[in-house]
């Protein structure tokens, strides 16, 4: 923020599908500021909603 620039890492996992990855994880960063975390730890929560998502069968 302010300017800065944040970089959250993909976390390695086995991926059975990535349909909702992107849903899970902008439903986990809203949730995770709108509780009160940085930005950087909701993106950080954010990626690890999305990666157990993409290990998941079905949307």
């Amino acid at each position: 923020m302010n300017g800065q620039n944040i970089h959250v890492s993909a976390m390695k996992v086995e991926v059975l599908n990535t349909t909702t990855a992107g849903d899970c994880f902008v439903g986990v960063l809203a949730s995770s500021m709108n509780r009160g975390l940085s930005l950087e730890d909701a993106m950080k929560r954010a990626t690890i909603g999305a990666a157990i998502a993409c290990t998941r069968a079905g949307s």
